[in-house]
């Protein structure tokens, strides 16, 4: 016996005009709705591992803005004060304590970033698809070079 099922058509969208005549080209304007429907959805995708991403880094972008806006305010402030006389700011706040403050600021956040970056490479190399792709094997001792580098210069060093 004869299936009762239907061929499946996509349905398509067409220009109101009842004179068009498709000839197959790429370029005119000639969309199914399920090839539409799968765009948005792999775009859809595309933005949730987006934005999950941003979440997932967002310390370490505050981390960043906060270095970057440090040093420019220090910046403006020794620009401003070049070739001056040592002001008195305020009772208890003299411009070399608000040099020192801005580049510690600065250096905070920018330590940060660097040890969250390095700590991601590590558990970047120890992981089973690096390992298979680099026909490498990680051992613990790979983890403590790492571990040490996001520590400091001298473990930066023999990382390097």
């Amino acid at each position: 016996m004869p299936s009762r099922r239907r061929p499946h058509r996509s349905t398509t969208t067409r220009p109101n005009d009842l004179s068009f005549n498709h000839d197959g080209a790429a370029d005119e304007e000639y969309h199914t709705e399920e090839a539409d429907n799968l765009l948005s959805r792999k775009n859809e995708r595309g933005r949730r591992a987006y934005l999950v991403a941003l979440q997932w880094w967002a310390d370490e972008y505050k981390s960043a803005i906060i270095c970057g806006l440090s040093i420019i305010i220090l910046s403006i402030v020794l620009w401003y004060y070049d070739g001056k006389l040592v002001p008195s700011l305020s009772p208890g706040l003299d411009l070399d304590m608000l040099v020192i403050a801005l580049v510690t600021v600065s250096r905070v956040a920018m330590g940060n970033v660097v040890e969250a970056c390095i700590s991601q490479c590590a558990w970047i190399w120890i992981s089973k698809s690096h390992q298979q792709r680099t026909n490498t094997v990680a051992r613990l001792e790979d983890f403590k070079i790492f571990d040490e580098a996001s520590r400091g210069f001298l473990g930066s060093v023999a990382l390097i």
